[in-house]
């Protein structure tokens, strides 16, 4: 008698998404990692011969372990038993778990963040297929139905991070030593997050965001990076001139409200530090610029925090100028940065077997697929060392975190690595119409605004592009390209892999001629298009359109090229590009009725904005 045994842990979403810093990001992954290590290690003490079937990694070395798990044993098991020693295992990794100096009531509080699914399923007959079909049925009602045992937490200060659990409160001492800015009260769990590997430092999104420059300017950056360091902790936001004019501003004002609060003893206060500054007005309860000094003495190192006010200034000014005069001979960095998550399509119809003739074997088939992608996601780390920072990667799913030039080069690699690794190895199951594909969300942000939000974004753009191309008889194969201009203003475009190809093929080809074609044929081809009707139009007219926009792509983007240029390669590079902006405007359709469809001209303007954002991105980065 055999079973198969399901397991998965939850909810992983929500837990990761509730990030502020990429520590936090990082180390979520990591634990629901681990937490998964220490299931399969329990299951295996538990029963010997206990068969992983999926994630089948038993050969593969420095991968994530998935939230989902399938075994094959030889008797049924109650995991309820060893739940609790499973998340011990994985706490008390955490330094400040073992800090008894902070009461911590871990064992409730956990308990409801996170929950063990497990459902078991006997094989009978020797159905493999159909006790698995049952068994994926099962896993599913069970994380739409689970109870938990809800711990009250009575009206006190809600965490900084998730807004849902009372905060640890926590000595200024304390903070220092967990890694918390003096705003920043945590409750127990996103505290744990923080703290999970204390001697990994995780780099900042700053300093992913200008890593490129920072290397190509090494030189000239020489100087003022020694000057930066001298004075702040995280010097990486502070190429930024204007953060730096920011803070003289600041502290200037913060001199003359000394002045004018202080009258009698100003000549004393005036040499105060500006730790003893910040001191004074807590204990004479000024407060005007109070919270703002805090923060930004968080930012300061502790030889900055003992200068005098006058002595900082200075000091900061010099940085300024030194700033002012270096980008007049080089562009100052651009700070953004980019998420990249991709999936498998349809990964559960190639598991369960649906596109198998005869499912006799599909045990064997899905340890085949598995080891497959185990691998793929082993040589992808391989492959993308320097060129990004892989937040997780358990072979069906990934997420990373990069500079934004060098999107085009990681998206390059993970494509190469799919055929070589994916594709060609899975070819016997492929079929002239179905194909193993992987749909990508790509998401550019700004390291000022709220990392949690483009994280959110990337997740949800990679959901609404699998939907967007569901019914794709190749498969998905989609990809979504954002660019978050600030929290209110975004732009979002859609294409398939095979698009996004010429599409990364024009991008690059732009060096040869960027000095020669301007762009702006983006703003007059929408101009021209944008009264048009494109909603429930015949097949008639939208051969008309399709016609008007081929001649009329032609004609603004050579209008766009500077004035007596005739040179090959310019000409050359505009008919490619005229050709593939008429291909993706015929392609953006989709049929509502019988002769009649609707053109999607809102994505095919900002596949060309995108173009050009990533144009200029590419620029950067050459």
């Amino acid at each position: 008698m055999s079973y198969l045994l399901g397991i998965t842990v939850g909810p992983v979403q929500t837990y990761i998404e509730e990030s502020r810093k990429l520590g936090d990001l990082c180390n979520s992954s990591r634990i629901i990692s681990d937490i998964m290590k220490e299931v399969h290690e329990h299951i295996l003490n538990l029963i010997k011969t206990a068969e992983l079937i999926y994630p089948n990694h038993k050969y593969v070395q420095d991968i994530d372990y998935s939230n989902y798990m399938i075994f094959e044993i030889e008797k049924s098991i109650n995991l309820k038993s060893i739940e609790s020693q499973i998340y011990e295992r994985v706490y008390y990794n955490s330094e400040i778990c073992n800090d008894k100096k902070i009461d911590f009531n871990y064992k409730n509080t956990i308990k409801e963040s996170f929950h063990l699914f497990w459902a078991i399923e006997e094989i009978k007959d020797n159905k493999y297929s159909e006790c698995y079909k049952n068994l994926t049925e099962l896993m599913h009602n069970l994380k739409n139905t689970y109870e938990f045992e809800q711990v009250e937490q009575e009206s006190q200060e809600k965490c900084l991070i998730c807004g849902k659990r009372n905060v640890v409160n926590l000595s200024n001492f304390k903070k220092e030593k967990y890694k918390l800015k003096e705003e920043e009260n945590l409750c127990e769990v996103c505290l744990f997050k923080r703290n999970y590997i204390s001697s990994i430092r995780y780099n900042s999104v700053y300093e992913i965001a200008i890593i490129n420059w920072k290397n190509i300017h090494e030189d000239e950056l020489k100087k003022v990076t020694r000057d930066l360091a001298e004075i702040f902790k995280n010097y990486y936001k502070y190429y930024n001139k204007n953060e730096i004019t920011h803070l003289i501003i600041l502290l200037k004002k913060t001199k003359e409200n000394l002045k004018k609060d202080f009258k009698e003893n100003i000549k004393m206060y005036i040499d105060f530090s500006l730790n003893n500054i910040i001191q004074l007005l807590k204990d004479n309860k000024k407060n005007i610029v109070l919270k703002k000094l805090n923060k930004i003495n968080e930012e300061f190192n502790n030889y900055a925090s003992e200068l005098t006010l006058d002595k900082l200034i200075n000091k900061l000014s010099i940085l300024e100028k030194e700033l002012e005069d270096i980008y007049e001979k080089i562009q100052p960095p651009n700070y953004e940065y980019t998420f990249i998550q991709f999936d498998i399509d349809n990964l559960g119809c190639w598991m369960s077997g649906e596109y198998l003739k005869d499912k006799k074997n599909l045990k064997n088939h899905q340890k085949e697929i598995s080891l497959v992608l185990c691998n793929f996601s082993q040589k992808l780390r391989e492959s993308l060392k320097n060129k990004c920072e892989i937040i997780y990667s358990g072979g069906d799913d990934f997420l990373s975190i990069l500079p934004s030039e060098n999107i085009i080069e990681v998206i390059e690699i993970i494509d190469k690595e799919f055929k070589n690794e994916v594709e060609l190895k899975l070819d016997k199951y492929m079929t002239y119409d179905r194909r193993i594909t992987y749909s990508t969300s790509i998401t550019i942000a700004q390291c000022k605004d709220p990392m949690s939000y483009s994280l959110a974004k990337t997740r949800e753009e990679l959901k609404n592009v699998k939907n967007r191309y569901k019914n794709e008889s190749m498969g998905k194969n989609g990809v979504a390209i954002n660019y978050i201009i600030n929290n209110g203003k975004e732009i979002t475009c859609y294409l398939q892999k095979e698009d996004l190809v010429n599409y990364f093929e024009l991008i690059k080809g732009f060096k040869k001629v960027e000095s020669k074609l301007s762009f702006s044929y983006i703003n007059n081809f929408e101009n021209e298009f944008k009264m048009f009707n494109f909603n429930n139009i015949s097949f008639e007219k939208a051969r008309k359109i399709f016609e008007i926009v081929d001649c009329e792509v032609k004609r603004l983007i050579s209008r766009s090229k500077i004035k007596g240029c005739n040179e090959e390669k310019v000409n050359e590079y505009i008919q490619n590009l005229a050709k593939f902006i008429k291909y993706i405007f015929s392609k953006n359709n989709n049929e509502l009725k019988s002769n009649h469809i609707v053109i999607d001209f809102r994505n095919v303007m900002n596949i060309l904005r995108l173009y050009q954002k990533l144009c200029i991105d590419n620029l950067n980065r050459l």
